[in-house]
């Protein structure tokens, strides 16, 4: 019920997904979501707050602020599940995947961008997500497996893939606030 006016702009809001992404746009994302996130809250609109959440929490990744796109991916991955929407479960999966390759933890990249790998594809979208994140991607995979190298890499990748989606998004929800943590 509380979804109805705000689901009617979705698509509205993934274009802003996508502008953010390709031109790196975070403060303007932050600046047209902010007042969205509160008409979200104020009528228990889940499914519009989901896609607020991961066009924010991009934003926040693009302008180099991974702590703050942690917490809104963990604000946002339990209202995901909840309505079962596997396109922006993947997108926090792969998003987090960066966030963990760029602090250092490797093996836990591998295995998050493994455990999107299914979580995409059953979204309908490529493997590695949709095209205008797929440079993330790549960079993402080039540096972990640069690091862990070709064996170690495929053996997290694989081991994220045979996650189930709740134990992906349990292993998402992790603390990791140990850099040493995998």
């Amino acid at each position: 019920m509380g979804d109805g006016i705000v689901v009617a702009r979705q698509p509205l809001w993934q274009q802003v997904m996508v502008a953010s992404a390709g031109v790196g746009a975070g403060m303007i994302a932050e600046y047209l979501l902010d007042p969205h996130l509160a008409l979200c809250d104020n009528r228990d609109a889940f499914s519009s707050k989901t896609y607020a959440l991961a066009v924010l929490s991009l934003g926040r990744w693009l302008s180099g602020d991974r702590q703050e796109a942690c917490r809104l991916i963990r604000d946002g991955i339990p209202a995901a599940q909840h309505i079962g929407d596997r396109w922006v479960v993947a997108h926090y999966l792969e998003t987090l995947a960066w966030i963990a390759g760029a602090d250092g933890q490797h093996t836990r990249a591998a295995r998050l961008l493994g455990a999107a790998h299914p979580v995409w594809r059953s979204a309908g979208a490529p493997p590695s997500g949709p095209r205008y994140l797929a440079s993330f991607h790549d960079h993402c995979e080039h540096q972990v497996r640069t690091v862990l190298g070709d064996e170690r890499f495929t053996a997290a990748f694989q081991h994220g893939t045979r996650f189930t989606l709740d134990q992906a998004i349990d292993y998402a929800l992790e603390d990791t606030s140990d850099p040493t943590a995998t």
